[in-house]
């Protein structure tokens, strides 16, 4: 069984770590998918939303989140850039190749507040978003699906891997588009 979430050590380093058990929870041991530097210039990485999936088929264990990403080691005011990524290990989660980036995205979050992006409910009132990815292996392909905000709008996207995660083809499951229905406001692909 695998766990896996944002590491922070005592040495100031910004990671996914990925918990490890073989005896049903009893003793776990912790490897990192991947470790950043807190202070590197101007530059800084962090993952959120981290989840873990084994290919049934022979046992590669892949762990996507969301990147937050400025690299920016001169401190010349680089833009953060926002995407999905995915990790892999073929060992059983001990050890973990390089983050392959599924595809960059924008916040779902209409306006910006201390929290992060968030929808407005209200005056004084509103809900924080995520991006977070969510897999699952259908037939011979891997998935990940996440929501985002392209025009304005929260839509599903959803990629696909054919070769165990090396590249992605990325597509829109909804426009974002509403009717209204005899419920109220609703949404249709």
């Amino acid at each position: 069984m695998y766990y896996a979430t944002l590491a922070a050590t005592p040495n100031f380093n910004l990671g996914v770590s990925v918990a490890r058990s073989t005896d049903g929870g009893r003793s776990w041991t912790v490897a990192y998918a991947a470790r950043h530097s807190l202070l590197e210039g101007c530059s800084f990485t962090q993952y959120l939303g981290a989840q873990p999936i084994v290919d049934p088929a022979n046992g590669t264990l892949y762990v996507a989140a969301e990147r937050f990403q400025v690299d920016d080691p001169q401190c010349q005011g680089a833009e953060e850039v926002i995407s999905e990524v995915i990790f892999k290990s073929t060992d059983g989660g001990r050890t973990f190749g390089p983050a392959v980036e599924i595809a960059d995205i924008v916040p779902a979050g209409t306006a910006e507040t201390v929290a992060g992006p968030a929808v407005l409910l209200g005056p004084g009132k509103a809900m924080r978003t995520a991006e977070f990815p969510v897999l699952a292996f259908f037939r011979d392909a891997l998935y990940v699906a996440w929501n985002e905000a392209r025009g304005g709008h929260s839509h599903l996207r959803l990629a696909r891997s054919t070769d165990a995660g090396a590249s992605w083809s990325v597509r829109w499951l909804t426009g974002g588009q509403c009717r209204r229905g005899p419920a109220g406001p609703q949404r249709r692909p």
